[in-house]
């Protein structure tokens, strides 16, 4: 396939954060030869658009607009303001690209580029601390727009396949991936320890990390903890023992890999109060990738889930994902670790990202 140029859209998403899916999406793109412009949530000031050069291949773009993503995204007429805004600058400045959606509030988008395709790995309706009806019915109206709209939908679980498939018959479900094993540091250490070394991954809120399970794991004396991202300052307030939790900074890449290779266990501590039917385990391949055996919350999606033994555990409250992280741990191996690694290896982006441009060539949507 030719060199492609893609725009790729979001909401709520900055470029330099924890590796999300729409990062994981553009970052396999570039890997296979096209550009793209990775447009980022606005930031405030005077209404501009900021260009970066980020790396070969990647372009970020900022919009600049008078008021916070936060309140922007929820007003229904400034909502309609900035997207009109927006669109109408990138197409006169950029030439005409495929446009990757992950923001489902743009469905205005398809007024500028007839190109596009919504890419939905999440139930967003709804899916805030606080939630009120008219902005959830705002909401629910113009998703059904921009999946109407788009010439085809990629879903990442089964509920969202059902979801979208009510508006726009050309939905291919596309499970999230992970990268390359042989791309990662995966050595391991199988010697046995004092300390468990417990690493959390993620961008760390209330509203998606379970601070019970937290609190949890935390009265365990050998348990040391390690988050990676960014870590909401609710969250943090909520966590006792807080000077028991190592904190890192937002990785990417290498750093990041190696970072997650040295955990003994990897989690994920969904809050099962507040999880979405639509949500999906994004980390899960990035753990396996780097060797890790991973803890998870029981979630909706990953129910009849076959993971090979030694991969992943799955637990139902705080006390089993105690006891699963110490089974992770006691049953640690090589042979585990190769399953993990092989695992990964079946489930990557590039496996993913080559499947979903042969949908864009079955739909016409290659340059």
């Amino acid at each position: 396939m030719d060199r492609m140029k893609f725009f790729v859209t979001t909401v709520s998403t900055s470029w330099d954060e924890i590796p999300r899916a729409r990062h994981q999406v553009t970052e396999e793109l570039i890997r296979a030869g096209h550009e793209v412009l990775f447009v980022e949530k606005n930031r405030t000031g005077f209404p501009g658009i900021q260009i970066r050069k980020e790396k070969p291949g990647l372009t970020v773009v900022t919009p600049v607009f008078p008021l916070d993503y936060r309140f922007r995204y929820r007003l229904p007429l400034i909502n309609e303001a900035y997207h009109l805004w927006l669109y109408s600058h990138l197409k006169k400045r950029f030439d005409d690209r495929t446009v990757i959606n992950f923001d489902f509030t743009a469905h205005l988008l398809h007024r500028f580029f007839k190109r596009n395709v919504y890419y939905c790995n999440d139930e967003y309706i709804g899916n805030s601390t606080r939630t009120f009806f008219l902005v959830e019915s705002y909401h629910r109206h113009i998703e059904q727009r921009v999946i109407k709209t788009s010439c085809f939908c990629v879903s990442t679980a089964r509920y969202l396949t059902h979801k979208l498939s009510r508006h726009n018959q050309r939905v291919y479900e596309i499970p999230l991936g992970g990268p390359q094993p042989q791309t990662t540091d995966t050595a391991r250490h199988f010697e046995k320890r004092k300390s468990i070394k417990i690493g959390l991954m993620g961008n760390i809120q209330t509203a998606l990390v379970s601070v019970d399970i937290m609190n949890r794991l935390l009265q365990e004396p050998d348990f040391h903890l390690i988050f990676v991202g960014h870590v909401g300052e609710e969250f943090r307030g909520q966590i006792k023992y807080i000077e028991r939790v190592e904190f890192k900074d937002v990785l990417r890449g290498e750093s990041l890999f190696k970072e997650m290779a040295a955990f003994d266990v990897a989690i994920a501590p969904y809050n099962l109060k507040t999880i979405n039917a639509g949500a999906t385990p994004n980390k899960l391949f990035q753990y396996l990738a780097c060797g890790c055996p991973v803890v998870i919350s029981a979630i909706p999606n990953i129910e009849g889930a076959n993971y090979p033994q030694g991969t992943v555990y799955i637990a139902n409250n705080e006390d089993e994902f105690v006891e699963n992280i110490r089974k992770a741990y006691a049953e640690d191996c090589p042979d585990y670790t190769r399953a993990r690694l092989q695992f990964a290896s079946e489930n990557t982006w590039e496996k993913r990202i080559r499947f979903f441009l042969s949908c864009l060539k079955k739909h016409g949507l290659t340059d």
